[in-house]
């Protein structure tokens, strides 16, 4: 694979589920401070709050993210800024995962259900028309760019990492038994996926620059999405409390959240670009925001 440039992309997505199994979500945006010794959230905001499925938020800058909702029995892609919402899909179909391809200006790549149920990666143009990106590559239900690289969790038993470029059919598989989450490492050509051991997840790497595979430190019990502040600092959770991992001391330790905050069923977080907002998405039913 051509040598690649440091344009990071990173995001969470969701195996597509009937709209009955769909859990209730919501995604909350903080305030992220971050020190040597301490991480600190503040200020929650809403991004998305109505009742059903809203989930996968990706920031494009510091002030807008997108996420994908689910209406009825389809869910689309819709674009947050500032408190100001907008659908950017409305099909038919199901869109999942938005993500912008980096070496295509103004595109989105997007997991999409088709009618007979296939799950392949698409191409969402600017004039809102779709392409799609890999016809034999099924089904997909995550996946990360890095250029014109891309990393994708195909569903299977097990469920399997893979890797591909635009205009390649064939793809290579990394490993398999791998968990959801993918990310690529701030300011490298690795990717970061987690495989399940005896009831952890263990953080491993792909460099799709020298295609080499390496291993780093475990998850926390009940954790498996996790984002990256750096090169070295991650977020993670339990569930329940925000975890940062501290490379100098290598333990987890708590974030510090607001004491009237309470939160469950923490999955997927983004950070914004500047490091300065956490969006994190966790359930509904047992979240209080005070």
């Amino acid at each position: 694979m051509q040598k690649l440039v440091t344009s990071v992309v990173l995001l969470f997505t969701v195996t597509c589920f009937a709209q009955d199994e769909m859990p209730d979500h919501d995604i909350t945006l903080f305030d992220l401070f971050i020190t040597s010794d301490t991480i600190n959230i503040s200020n929650p905001v809403p991004v998305a709050n109505r009742v059903g499925y809203e989930n996968q938020p990706l920031f494009i800058d510091d002030n807008s993210l997108y996420f994908t909702r689910m209406e009825d029995v389809n869910a689309d892609v819709w674009l947050w800024q500032m408190g100001h919402e907008v659908a950017i899909t409305k099909t038919l179909e199901s869109e999942y995962s938005p993500t912008p391809i980096p070496t295509r200006s103004g595109a989105l790549s997007t997991v999409r259900v088709e009618h007979d149920g296939t799950q392949r990666l698409w191409q969402i143009n600017s004039d809102g028309s779709f392409e799609l990106l890999f016809s034999d590559i099924k089904p997909v239900g995550y996946h990360v760019w890095q250029e014109d690289n891309v990393a994708l969790f195909v569903l299977g038993e097990p469920h399997r990492l893979e890797v591909t470029t635009l205009g390649q059919a064939e793809t290579t598989v990394v490993d398999d038994a791998i968990g959801r989450c993918l990310a690529l490492i701030p300011g490298t050509t690795t990717m970061s996926y987690t495989t399940e051991e005896e009831g952890y997840h263990q953080l491993r790497t792909f460099d799709f620059d020298t295609n080499e595979s390496g291993e780093l430190m475990k998850l926390p019990e009940k954790s498996q999405d996790y984002a990256w502040l750096n090169d070295k600092q991650l977020l993670t959770s339990n569930g329940k409390q925000l975890l940062w991992w501290d490379a100098n001391q290598r333990v987890w330790l708590p974030v510090n959240m607001p004491k009237n905050l309470t939160l469950s069923g923490i999955t997927r977080l983004a950070i914004s670009p500047n490091k300065r907002r956490l969006a994190v998405v966790h359930h509904k039913q047992s979240s209080s925001l005070k």
